[in-house]
C-alpha cells in the first residue's frame, strides 16, 4: 500500500481529460478506436460539417447519435450538433434544419442558453413559437419574447405574451417578498411604465411595504417617483414610502413634494419647495416626455376631458413594421393598434381630469432607429 500511495504521488493522474483533435478525420479515427468516447463523438460532431468531406452530413448526423446513445443526459452533443447547423443552415436541407431544432430547443429550457441563444435563432428561423413554447418560463423571458414579438409585427402573439409576462411577474415578485429587505422590493419592481396590470403587484409591494417601512435610499428614483404617482393618483396606501420626502436625491423632488404634502408632512414639504429649482405645487402643462413634437417611447398629458373622446396619431419615423399604439386613460388600456398611417382611437373616458398616455409597444427597429408618432389632436 504504501508502495502505491508513493506511485501515486509521483505519477499523479491528471483529473482533465485528454485534449480532442481538431481534426474530423482524426476525432472519427480517436471514435472508431474508443467507441464508448461521447467527448469525440460530440465533438466530431461539431466540426464533421466543416470537414469538406464528401461523407460530411453523413458523419455529422451519426457522430451526434453515437454522442446522444453514450451521454444521453449530457447538453454537448445536443450543442455541438446544433452548432454546427447554425454555422451551415443554408446549406442543410429541411428535415436536417428540423432535427437541429428538435436538438436544442429542450435545452432553452434553461436562462442562461436561452438569452444566449434567443436571439440568432429567431433571426435564423422566425419561428416564434418554438421559443414560447421551450422558453424558461420567467418573467424576464416572457418580456424578451413580448418584446421580439412587438419589434418584428407579431402584435397578435405580442398581445398574448404581454397578458402572459403580467401574470409571471405578479407570481414571482409576491413569491419572493418575504425574503427581501424594503430596499430589495423597490429594486425588484418592474422598469416603468405602469398600468393598471401592474397593480396587484404594485399593492403587494407597498403592502409589505407598510409592515416593513423604506428606512433608507434603495438608489431607484425613476421606480419610486414611478410608484409614488401611481400610488398617489389611484389612492393607494403611502405609509410605506412616505420617508422618501426626507431622503433626499431618493426621488425627483417633485415626488418628495407631493408625498410629503399627502402625508401630512407640511414642514418638509416647504423645505423641499424652497430649495427646488422649479414651482413644484404646479402641474406640469401640455404632453411630456416629447422628442422635437413626437411621442418616442411614451408622452402623457393631464387634462380636462369632457367625455368619451378620439385621438389622432400619425407615424413619423418607422420601418418596414409599423408602431404599436397604446393609449392609456388613467392608466388603464383604452384603444391600441398599428399606426402605419395616420389613425383615430376612440377612448371612453367620464367628464373630468384625466391622465392621458401614449405608448408605442415597439419603440426601437431591428436596427436600432427609434420609431416616433405624433398626436394630432385629442377631440370630443
Amino acid at each position: 500500500m504504501l508502495a502505491l500511495a508513493a506511485l501515486y504521488l509521483a505519477v499523479r493522474p491528471s483529473s482533465e481529460p485528454p485534449p480532442l483533435p481538431d481534426d474530423s478525420l482524426a476525432l472519427a479515427r480517436r471514435l472508431r478506436a474508443h467507441p464508448a468516447d461521447w467527448r469525440a463523438a460530440s465533438a466530431l460532431s461539431e466540426r464533421a460539417l466543416d470537414s469538406g468531406r464528401p461523407n460530411r452530413f453523413a458523419l455529422w448526423r451519426a457522430a451526434y447519435d453515437a454522442g446522444m446513445r453514450l451521454a444521453p443526459h449530457r447538453d454537448a452533443p445536443r450543442l455541438e450538433f446544433a452548432r454546427a447547423a447554425l454555422f451551415h443552415w443554408t446549406q442543410l436541407g429541411a428535415g436536417d434544419r428540423r432535427a437541429a431544432l428538435d436538438a436544442l430547443a429542450p435545452l432553452l429550457r434553461d436562462p442562461g442558453t436561452f438569452y444566449r441563444m434567443a436571439r440568432p435563432l429567431f433571426d435564423l428561423t422566425g419561428d416564434l413559437a418554438m421559443l414560447r413554447r421551450w422558453n424558461p418560463g420567467n418573467a424576464d423571458a416572457l418580456v424578451y419574447l413580448r418584446n421580439t414579438a412587438a419589434m418584428n409585427g407579431r402584435f397578435a402573439e405580442y398581445r398574448e405574451l404581454r397578458g402572459e409576462a403580467s401574470r409571471k411577474r405578479i407570481a414571482e415578485f409576491r413569491a419572493a417578498l418575504p425574503q427581501r429587505t424594503a430596499e430589495e422590493i423597490v429594486a425588484a419592481l418592474p422598469e416603468p411604465p405602469y398600468s393598471t396590470d401592474d397593480e396587484p403587484l404594485l399593492r403587494s409591494a407597498l403592502g409589505e411595504l407598510h409592515r416593513r417601512p423604506l428606512t433608507e435610499d434603495p438608489h431607484q428614483p425613476a421606480k419610486l417617483d414611478a410608484l409614488a404617482d401611481y400610488a398617489l393618483r389611484h389612492r393607494l396606501e403611502l405609509d410605506g414610502i412616505d420617508s422618501v420626502a426626507r431622503l433626499p436625491g431618493a426621488a425627483s423632488e417633485r415626488t418628495r413634494y407631493r408625498l410629503a404634502k399627502a402625508s401630512g408632512m407640511d414642514a418638509a414639504a416647504f423645505d423641499i419647495r424652497m430649495a427646488a429649482d422649479e414651482r413644484l405645487d404646479e402641474a406640469p402643462a401640455g404632453w411630456q416626455q416629447l422628442d422635437a413634437g413626437s411621442v418616442k417611447g411614451r408622452s402623457w398629458i393631464d387634462r380636462e376631458m369632457s367625455g368619451p373622446a378620439s385621438i389622432v396619431i400619425e407615424p413619423v419615423r418607422r420601418d418596414d413594421v409599423p408602431p404599436y399604439v397604446e393609449v392609456y386613460v388613467d392608466d388603464a388600456l383604452a384603444a391600441e393598434g398599428e399606426a402605419a398611417a395616420p389613425r383615430a382611437f376612440r377612448v371612453a373616458a367620464k367628464p373630468g381630469v384625466h391622465r392621458l398616455e401614449v405608448r408605442i409597444a415597439n419603440p426601437v427597429t431591428r436596427n436600432g432607429d427609434s420609431r416616433l408618432v405624433r398626436v394630432v389632436s385629442v377631440a370630443p
